[in-house]
């Protein structure tokens, strides 16, 4: 144990008083303050520990926990809820922490790439926000409250719901630890179900023990941390005053009209494929994985439109019944090896949560962003055609932009 080090930084301890955020709270507070006198640092320290039992020292914390005066001071949640602050607008500014990186296409290099995305929010009126990637501007968007949970990235969910989360008292502290050597608490929602009890997902959240703002949020998946779930809170704060954008009752983009997911998979011929200008990359094979499946575009070019965004996507791997007659559509459930390629001829907000990154021919983005099944993805560009890949694994994405973009 170090100088600054607390009992409850033992894991058994952690676990055993975890439970309860109360007396974690506190406890840690009597652990902070309870300090040997600098002389008893040396080799006094080290004997008296080294007979104790961790359980002695747990009941010993205890027992001071129950005796600490200011048992009746708020709670770890109570703090983390008035650092909000009670302002109408909410001000924040988030960096994603996917692991993207730009792959050179020729050489194999990385060059590691993130996201920032400063959102103003109010509860009745909506969300606008401005997105910067790897350093440049990546468009803007204004979301009405009604649309925010249709539309919104992963980090302006977090923002929308972590105050009522904290307010309806679905938080409760699991741990503590350190984000960048900055001591946090460690917090957790309510488990979600999603398609069955065997499949939960909560939010963790670290929270500062200085400020008690929150400093990184991420999700679990059964008890796994989720890839490409991880949103950094640079800042957050409540104001009075928001830009006049954050008015309206229309969704607008910078880029656009947005986009939907449309459904189904009406199949093209590749003689209509060939024709389209430019033309669409076609390989019948991708790391070993056969086409077996040529539609249209999975999308349409704006939230209500009836026409999907002009191009073809191209399914590698395995086909699933639906059940109806001679209906079949891609297995992108990861269960087995799968490739999804859609080449765009035209660009388009498809991208990284309604802002488009394509970099330059001979290098493609990997990102991590397909959050809700933990599979990987890729952009790039080759000769006017806008490729995006979603796959089952890193290898399978690599592959496919390395066939696809030379």
């Amino acid at each position: 144990m170090s100088k600054t080090a607390s009992p409850l930084r033992e894991r058994e301890l952690v676990e055993m008083l975890g439970s309860d955020p109360e007396l974690l709270a506190i406890a840690d507070a009597v652990a902070a303050s309870v300090r040997l006198p600098a002389h008893a640092y040396g080799r006094q320290r080290v004997v008296v520990f080294a007979g104790a039992p961790i359980l002695a020292v747990a009941a010993a914390v205890i027992a001071l926990v129950l005796l600490w005066p200011f048992s009746s001071s708020p709670s770890v949640l109570d703090n983390a809820l008035a650092a909000l602050g009670s302002r109408p607008v909410t001000h924040v500014v988030l960096e994603d922490s996917l692991g993207s990186y730009l792959l050179d296409l020729r050489t194999g290099s990385h060059t590691p790439v993130s996201g920032r995305e400063e959102i103003w929010y109010r509860a009745e009126q909506g969300m606008f926000s401005r997105r910067t990637f790897h350093g440049a501007p990546a468009g803007s968007a204004f979301l009405p409250a009604k649309l925010i949970t249709q539309g919104a990235s992963l980090s302006a969910i977090f923002l929308t719901s972590y105050r009522q989360q904290l307010e309806d008292h679905r938080f409760h502290v699991t741990g503590i630890g350190h984000i960048d050597k900055t001591p946090v608490y460690w917090i957790e929602s309510t488990p979600w179900i999603l398609g069955g009890p065997s499949r939960t997902q909560v939010e963790q959240v670290a929270i500062s023990k200085t400020t008690y703002k929150p400093l990184y949020s991420r999700l679990l998946l059964n008890g796994h941390i989720e890839r490409g779930s991880g949103t950094r809170v640079l800042s957050i704060e409540t104001t009075n005053s928001a830009p006049v954008s954050l008015r309206g009752s229309a969704p607008r983009f910078s880029l656009g009209a947005g986009y939907s997911v449309v459904v189904g998979y009406p199949p093209l011929t590749l003689s209509q494929v060939r024709a389209m200008r430019p033309s669409p990359v076609i390989r019948l094979r991708i790391a070993g994985l056969r086409l077996v499946l040529i539609a249209r575009t999975p999308v349409a070019p704006s939230l209500n439109s009836p026409h999907r965004a002009p191009g073809a996507s191209f399914y590698y791997g395995s086909l699933l019944n639906t059940g109806l007659p001679n209906d079949k559509e891609p297995d992108m459930t990861g269960l087995k090896p799968y490739l999804a390629v859609t080449e765009f001829t035209r660009p388009n907000p498809l991208t990284r949560f309604l802002h488009a990154f394509f970099p330059a021919d001979g290098s493609a983005l990997i990102d991590n962003a397909v959050v809700s099944r933990g599979h990987s993805s890729a952009t790039l560009r080759k000769g006017g055609i806008f490729i995006y890949i979603e796959g089952s694994s890193d290898a399978l994405v690599v592959a496919a932009a390395r066939t696809l973009g030379t």
